[in-house]
């Protein structure tokens, strides 16, 4: 793969106000460890941003400057590990700190929010990776090209015209009716 530069935005939320949502134990752990192999030059050399425990308003935002902040031949990798959470259409909210699950349109970090910004980014190389919940629904308002094999490297696939890499990898830890 060619790339001029690698970017990750990790989001993980532990800890929840809303008294619904039980506190988790791995998204901190598993946000600074991936953190550390990512930014490892000998592995990943990515510039990694971490967003830990923070309310969906401040989410929003770093998701939105993360994602037009790239450029064209930069690999981007967006990673969220807290509570997956559906409406009642079935659409899939990442839960914040502050995510009132009472309120989930105006207090989660909904996935259409995710997936029209990731679409409109400049980025040719898109990797997103959701541990959460439900995390397979985020796919729900897309076409999919995946034939089921975790090949990722094949999905990136060479432009004829401009000579890049491109293609978008999402991979969930579960589908769209599991727990994760």
């Amino acid at each position: 793969m060619s790339y001029k530069k690698r970017f990750a935005l990790i989001i993980a939320t532990s800890v929840y106000e809303d008294q619904e949502l039980k506190k988790l134990i791995a998204p901190a752990q598993d946000a600074q460890l991936l953190a550390e192999v990512l930014a490892d030059p000998k592995i990943g050399e990515f510039n990694v941003r971490v967003l830990l425990n923070e309310p969906y308003f401040k989410i929003k935002e770093e998701i939105e400057n993360f994602l037009i902040s790239t450029q064209r031949s930069d690999f981007i990798l967006l990673y969220f590990s807290c509570h997956g959470i559906k409406n009642k259409q079935g659409l899939l909210f990442f839960a914040a700190k502050d995510t009132n699950r009472k309120l989930l349109e105006s207090t989660g970090i909904s996935a259409n929010f995710v997936n029209d910004l990731i679409r409109e980014n400049r980025s040719r190389q898109q990797l997103l990776l959701l541990d959460c919940c439900f995390s397979g629904a985020f796919a729900k308002e897309m076409r999919a090209k995946s034939d089921g094999r975790v090949h990722v490297k094949d999905y990136f696939e060479m432009d004829e015209y401009s000579q890049e890499d491109r293609g978008r990898v999402i991979i969930t830890a579960s589908d769209s009716l599991q727990y994760s």
